[in-house]
This record gives C-alpha cells, structure tokens and sequence, in this order.
C-alpha cells in the first residue's frame, strides 16, 4: 500500500507545485497520475522515491504498507521507478543489465529473463551492448528490468512515449498484465489517455 498525507513542493520561487495533496493506493491497485505538464507529476514521483531536488521544498507524509519512510533513503523504501529517461549500464549486455537487478538470492532466474525477452520479442538481443538498441528496444529492456525484480510498489514516469504504435500496444499489454499477475501496487505518470488502466482509478494534478 502506498499513502501520500498532506504533500507539498514549492520551488526556488516558492510556487507551490504540489499543495495539499493526498491519496491512497492499496496492494495491488494500479493507478494512474495525470495533469498538465509542468504541474509537478514526475517531481512527485521522485519524492515518493526518495529523490529530492536541492532547489525544491518538500514537507508531508509518505507511507509504505502503514510503514512511515520520510526518513529512509531510496534504496530502503520498497520503492521502484521506471524514471522517463531511464538509463541502463552501458558497460553491460542486456542480460547482465536484467540480472543486476535481481537480489543475489534470485540470480538462479536467468530463465526468467530470457522468457521476459521472448514475451517482448528481444530475446535477439539477450547479449548484445545497450548502445546498439533502438529507443524502443532500450525501453522496453528497462520495463523488464524492472519487472523481473518484482517490486512491492512501482513508479513509472510516461512508459510508453519512445515506443511506436505498433509496439507500444504490445509493450502495454505485456508491462500491465506483469504487474497485474505481481498484484504490484502501482502509479503510472500519463499524459496520453490510452495509458490509463483503468479510468475509475485516476488521480488528477
């Protein structure tokens, strides 16, 4: 479960972002965040997350399961984010880039990769050099990379805008029935209507 109490974020001119804001997502919900750009969507994110930005003030809540993690860093919070740039490691081939993410206690799920791989039509690329991808390919390897990890609860910042049509359409089914099956507590930052999963669970900015 994630809860928000009372966010705020102004920047440097001290214009409030974010005022007041609060939501609940239970487990295995997925919403999506939209609003106008510029509103704060993906600055919220990055707070949930743990990252803060020094021209920014932030104040109010976050919770993970019950659990307050104000004071926690990134690395502590059960948290993921997809950020819109993701970068993966480019002294890595794309499996390494997939296992990186798994615990050590997990690294027995190679198998697992190469089936994420496949689901996405990549397997083709399992050895290859991060640099030699497409955009789309390299979004796509950062979506698996985060699903093979299984996270308790996921932020993802506009998933699908480097992809074309045709596999952007594959990508969405394939990122949300994943999440769907890890009953992953899920915030999706869209501005494109199609992204939405589901419109009785939207939260406005």
């Amino acid at each position: 479960m994630l809860e928000c109490k009372n966010i705020n974020i102004q920047n440097e001119k001290k214009i409030f972002l974010v005022k007041n804001f609060n939501f609940i997502i239970e487990q295995s919900q997925i919403f999506t965040l939209t609003g106008p750009s510029g509103v704060g969507k993906s600055t919220l994110l990055k707070y949930i997350c743990g990252i803060k930005q020094n021209s920014f003030t932030y104040s109010g809540d976050i919770l993970v399961n019950k659990s307050l993690v104000n004071h926690l860093p990134t690395n502590q919070r059960e948290v993921r984010m997809i950020f819109q740039n993701d970068l993966l490691f480019p002294h890595m081939n794309v499996m390494e880039n997939l296992l990186f993410a798994v615990p050590i206690t997990k690294k027995k799920n190679k198998d697992e990769a190469l089936s994420l791989l496949d689901k996405l039509n990549l397997s083709h690329l399992s050895y290859k050099n991060t640099n030699t991808l497409s955009g789309g390919e390299y979004s796509r390897i950062c979506l698996a990379r985060i699903i093979i990890n299984k996270p308790s609860i996921l932020l993802v910042d506009e998933p699908f805008s480097n992809l074309d049509i045709k596999t952007k359409n594959m990508t969405r089914k394939f990122f949300f029935k994943n999440i769907s099956e890890m009953k992953c507590t899920t915030l999706i930052v869209s501005h494109d209507l199609d992204d939405i999963y589901n419109h009785d669970k939207v939260i406005k900015l």
